[in-house]
């Protein structure tokens, strides 16, 4: 059994209003504090009531009304403050004191229990009310001090009205059913319209519950070496097999003027001669660099598999969300079915072949109108990049960006690893959430290889 002093103690005690009021500790600071300044102590967060009758007289598993009501509207008070007010005591915590005064602690009846309390207070608090804490201090084996402790308000909860009506002599006791009751700077009472107004704010800015995303590659990030050199040699050959193509087509010409200048060609079927040779090589020669990119292109497009980006929202519901990823020190490029290699994609010719009038189809010119894809991606001078627009992400449901779009390089080919990070925002959300990964590269390969396996050997099988 505790004894607590009948009178203040001599030196004033300093309540922390930091602490959260649970525990034994904090409740006898509370109590101390209380006896010593008395009903000067009610504050926004504390109340006092000296003698309060919990029992009524019909036993501890009944409350009196009078005492019910008063806790039920400190507590409806309590849970209709201001959260940004609230958290700056007892850490949003708001006690009430049953049983002590300025100088001593009389206590109430030992008996009541928590169950039979809430039982109590529920036709007044509604369904929905929070749970509230009961702490007891201990004086007799007959009395004790009772803490009600109220929980934190908090953003985004509902208004908490009165649910039925008290009506005592005293009429500074009254409840009203439907009225919303709010805590003053040292009572509890009926709010004033701007309060109202504020706890409907209070009520609309429900919070949602923080993203926890998992965002990881599947698929591989590539080193290709000797990509430049392998291209120029391959470049290097159709000029050099072009030349000899041009000299051949002079000694034709100069042999056919010599032994029969008598026979043309006909209009339709005429070859191109030797100086129009000559003209397309070097136009040709001028276009070199942008052939070869295309060529880069279509070498690694048809010959590395692609990759996706996959997601995972752990226990949320993502509206319409905005994902982008950056790969530093990757590059990315579309993804092309290794079944649509072609050598003259890979190495432009000079003269491509032409149909029976002198006329070429190429088919890489024809229009087609191609829906929007996900993702959108592209290169930054040091990083590549996905962009996602999509319906949803649901719940704990892993989500792929769509299939057979692109590749991803490492732009150097000693890099083992890759850094990436990434960027999420939700339609209808202010917030911007951040993460990143790491990912391991394959093993180097070469772009000769590449080039054997992927457009020569196939055509020789």
């Amino acid at each position: 059994m505790t004894e607590i002093p009948k009178s203040p103690s001599p030196q004033p005690t300093t309540l922390d209003t930091n602490a959260i009021p649970l525990g034994e500790r904090s409740w006898h600071a509370i109590l101390q504090h209380v006896m010593e300044f008395g009903d000067e102590a009610e504050t926004s967060y504390l109340e006092i009531k000296s003698a309060l009758d919990i029992k009524s007289v019909r036993g501890a598993a009944h409350a009196n009304k009078h005492a019910v009501a008063k806790i039920a509207k400190f507590l409806l008070g309590a849970a209709n403050r201001s959260p940004k007010d609230a958290a700056r005591y007892f850490q949003g915590y708001a006690v009430l004191v049953i049983g002590a005064e300025k100088g001593q602690a009389l206590g109430v009846p030992r008996g009541i229990e928590l169950h039979d309390l809430e039982n109590s207070l529920r036709p007044y608090l509604g369904p929905k009310f929070p749970n509230f804490e009961l702490g007891r201090i201990t004086l007799s084996d007959e009395r004790e001090v009772l803490l009600i402790i109220a929980p934190p308000p908090k953003d985004g909860e509902q208004i908490y009205p009165c649910c039925k009506n008290y009506q005592p002599e005293e009429r500074r006791d009254n409840l009203r059913d439907g009225a919303i009751y709010v805590r003053g700077s040292s009572s509890t009472r009926e709010a004033r319209h701007e309060e109202v107004l504020a706890l409907v704010e209070r009520s609309r800015d429900r919070k949602k519950p923080p993203i926890d995303l998992e965002v990881s590659l599947d698929g591989p990030i590539y080193r290709v070496g000797e990509i430049d050199d392998t291209l120029n040699r391959l470049y290097d050959q159709e000029e050099q097999h072009f030349n000899e193509r041009i000299a051949e087509q002079y000694r034709r010409e100069n042999n056919t003027v010599s032994r029969f200048p008598f026979m043309q060609p006909l209009p339709f079927a005429k070859p191109m001669t030797g100086n129009e040779m000559e003209e397309a090589l070097r136009a040709w020669k001028d276009a070199r660099p942008e052939y070869i990119s295309t060529g880069r292109q279509h070498l690694l497009g048809v010959s590395l598999d692609f990759s996706r980006i996959q997601v995972v929202s752990h226990g949320k519901f993502i509206a319409k969300p905005q994902l982008s990823v950056h790969f530093y020190g990757c590059e990315i490029l579309e993804w092309n079915d290794p079944d649509n290699a072609d050598l003259e994609k890979l190495v432009e010719p000079v003269i491509h072949k032409t149909d029976a009038f002198g006329y070429r189809i190429d088919t890489g010119t024809l229009s087609i109108n191609i829906p929007h894809r996900e993702p959108t991606f592209g290169n930054d001078p040091n990083k590549a990049w996905m962009a996602f627009d999509t319906e949803s992400f649901r719940p704990n449901t892993p989500w792929h960006s769509g299939s057979k779009e692109c590749i991803l390089v490492a732009r150097d080919i000693s890099s083992e690893h890759i850094e990436a990070t990434w960027t999420l925002t939700e339609d209808g959300n202010d917030e911007v959430v951040t993460g990143g990964f790491t990912i391991k590269t394959e093993p180097p390969v070469s772009a000769s290889d590449l080039v054997l396996h992927n457009f020569l050997e196939r055509n020789f099988t």
